[in-house]
């Protein structure tokens, strides 16, 4: 099930149509630094399957908490939750429902983050979603976009959020809005001018690989062209004319700079293990990677136009007849209206998944994890799973990213008490699917008795 990072690679590549470009030598390679570039794309941390690193000497798996333990977040108190993390979510929506296969009857956990995939997966029409986060400022996006749903036209709402407009136009609609809570408006209110959607700690950070990496080199006319070419054959027109190498140095040092410089909280990389280098290093092959597949692929990807445009891609002189294919999937036109429709199933909890999980009797079907044991233990991760199986209905899934770490649940059969399954055919044809692959892979796991 779960392929060495290399062979998936592979297989992306040709399913792709471009294992020759992404291996070649003139894409990436840059001279003086000895790099190898087919290295520099598949040199990922793999780590070996946890089920394989936590059987006692008898050969049966070890109980991974006491019955009745109440579980802690391990990262929480570790974060800085003043600042606004994630103004977009860069974990991709078609997949994440794909992997669910939400029913009318289903109950959903979901992590907030910036509320783009809450929202994705109430148009699947479960009975009702629980978006957590133990991050009042991510709530508060949510909340925003959900007062936007109810009160604005779709028009208004691409102001308020940024995509549009001037930071005069923007706060004067915010400020219009009934439905958001006074808390969240005092919270929010000093990103409204400079544009919500843009305005995240990552969010930053990519404006800044924007300018020094690529309009640096390329300039913005020529990003434009590349996310609007129709066909592979002109995009990669464009990307062989880009001074690759340069591009990749400058990226590569920009990456290294996340860790050295706190571009994210040092409690994201606690159990990573990479130092500056090495993070860099990695992170500028799957950035280099994904630009090169996305120059072969014929639809359009609003997570690419983002990363590359901003919110340049929306002003007058870069309107395009297909829009809504630019925009996260809650902000497409029919969505958006259909949406006015189903807000009222969100509950919104400000907390930890393991203080939800605690709760008296709670009960779930479908979970959208996002990349949530990344930042645990291997103990805790497995307490975790254990955890979520406990409250699942038997038959219901949970979704997860893995990024840097490996992180799986140990198979029911070797506890030998209710736990998760991997869907392997699943998990890699969706990871394939992936329009953000920046992460190693994506994981869909069935509750079994």
């Amino acid at each position: 099930v779960h392929l060495p990072q290399i062979v998936r690679i592979f297989v992306r590549s040709v399913v792709d149509g471009c294992s020759k470009r992404i291996l070649d030598t003139r894409a990436i390679a840059s001279p003086g630094h000895g790099r190898d570039p087919a290295k520099q794309l598949c040199n990922y941390s793999v780590r070996p399957c946890l089920r394989s690193r936590r059987m006692s000497s008898g050969g049966r798996t070890e109980a991974a908490s006491a019955p009745g333990k109440k579980l802690e977040s391990e990262v929480q108190g570790n974060l800085d939750l003043s600042k606004l993390r994630y103004s977009m979510v860069w974990e991709d929506s078609t997949i994440l429902s794909s992997g669910l296969n939400i029913v009318p009857s289903d109950i959903v956990i979901s992590i907030t983050s910036a509320g783009d995939n809450v929202l994705r997966l109430l148009l699947d029409g479960p009975k009702k979603i629980i978006a957590v986060d133990f991050s009042p400022m991510q709530n508060a996006a949510l909340r925003l976009k959900i007062a936007a749903i109810k009160e604005l036209t779709r028009d208004q709402a691409l102001v308020v959020l940024g995509y549009r407009g001037t930071p005069e136009e923007r706060c004067e609609i915010f400020s219009s809005l009934k439905t958001l809570p006074a808390a969240d408006k005092a919270m929010l209110e000093g990103k409204i001018g400079e544009g919500l959607v843009m305005s995240g700690k990552l969010e930053k950070f990519f404006e800044t690989l924007r300018s020094e990496c690529f309009e640096r080199f390329t300039g913005k006319e020529s990003l434009k062209d590349f996310i609007l070419k129709r066909t592979p054959k002109e995009r990669l027109e464009i990307f062989e004319s880009w001074p690759q190498n340069a591009m990749f140095d400058v990226l590569w040092e920009h990456c290294m700079a996340v860790i050295s410089d706190g571009g994210r909280d040092s409690a994201q990389f606690k159990y990573v293990g990479m130092n500056p280098w090495q993070y860099g290093k990695t992170t500028a092959s799957r950035i280099t990677q994904y630009i090169l597949r996305e120059a072969q692929a014929c639809e359009p990807n609003h997570y690419l136009s983002a990363f590359l445009l901003g919110t340049d891609f929306f002003g007058e002189e870069f309107e395009t007849d297909d829009v809504d294919h630019h925009l996260p999937h809650f902000l497409w036109s029919y969505n958006f209206c259909q949406l006015a429709g189903l807000v009222d199933r969100i509950e919104i909890v400000t907390g930890s998944v393991e203080d939800l999980l605690s709760t008296p009797d709670f009960k779930f079907d479908k979970a959208n994890l996002s990349d949530i044991f990344e930042y645990m233990s291997d103990e805790a991760a497995q307490e975790l799973f254990q955890k979520l199986a406990d409250c699942c209905s038997t038959g219901g899934r949970i979704g997860l990213w893995n990024l840097w770490l490996s992180r799986y649940p140990v198979h029911p059969s070797q506890r030998q008490t209710r736990g998760f399954e991997v869907l392997g055919g699943n998990s890699i044809t969706l990871t394939l699917q992936d329009q953000i692959p920046l992460y190693q892979e994506f994981l869909v796991c069935e509750c079994m008795d």
